[in-house]
């Protein structure tokens, strides 16, 4: 499996998905879950494990209120997470924020673990609220102390997240609203008003903080 390094650098935008909304029962949760993921993602998954993955975070999904973030750094087996592997997993799941992802790798880069697996599906509660679910295998095993200190500081990071982040979708909107007002403004050329558009989605897309 192609190994990469976690890294706090913002990747190139991807096309933007459609965030499934979720409704009652496990079989469509997994079906919901997946529609959210491209090939990409899951290539080189065994079916068997990608199952069970998904299973584990309908059971994180059952048991998680708004605005509680459900963490779970562990060393799978059998029993426990329907498969068995050398190296240590994290389970999240969350409020959809920004920049989570960015923040949660950047912390996995400054301890120098490699990532070897990431998925991260939006999911949709309602149409105002979306939840996201992240899904790390590391390129080692963690030791007992290791796991609980990294859970600990996901625990910690989320938190941040949320708390810097607490009106960022309310300012996107004030963005676009400025992307409508501009549109409209008389006696702009059109080079220079595609440029003030093309910098609004820019900021709009989360490129700029």
């Amino acid at each position: 499996m192609h190994k990469k390094k976690a890294s706090s650098k913002k990747t190139s935008k991807k096309p933007a998905k459609a965030v499934p909304q979720i409704s009652a029962g496990m079989e469509d949760f997994k079906k919901q879950f997946l529609k959210a993921l491209s090939r990409e993602d899951t290539a080189g998954i065994p079916l068997a494990k990608l199952d069970a993955i998904i299973s584990r975070h309908w059971r994180l999904h059952q048991s998680r209120r708004s605005k509680l973030a459900l963490i779970e750094v562990s060393n799978p087996i059998d029993s426990t997470h329907g498969w068995t592997d050398a190296h240590t997993v994290i389970d999240i799941t969350c409020d959809d924020m920004a920049f989570v992802i960015d923040s949660v790798t950047s912390l996995l880069a400054e301890k120098s673990y490699l990532i070897e697996i990431i998925l991260h599906p939006l999911l949709s509660l309602k149409e105002s609220q979306r939840q996201s679910h992240l899904f790390i295998q590391l390129g080692r095993r963690l030791t007992d102390l290791q796991i609980i200190e990294l859970r600990e500081e996901l625990l910690s990071v989320i938190d941040d997240v949320r708390d810097g982040t607490r009106d960022w979708l309310q300012i996107k909107a004030q963005v676009k609203q400025c992307q409508a007002a501009l549109q409209n403004a008389p006696k702009i050329p059109p080079e220079e008003m595609q440029e003030f558009v093309d910098f609004i989605n820019y900021i709009h897309d989360d490129n700029f903080t």
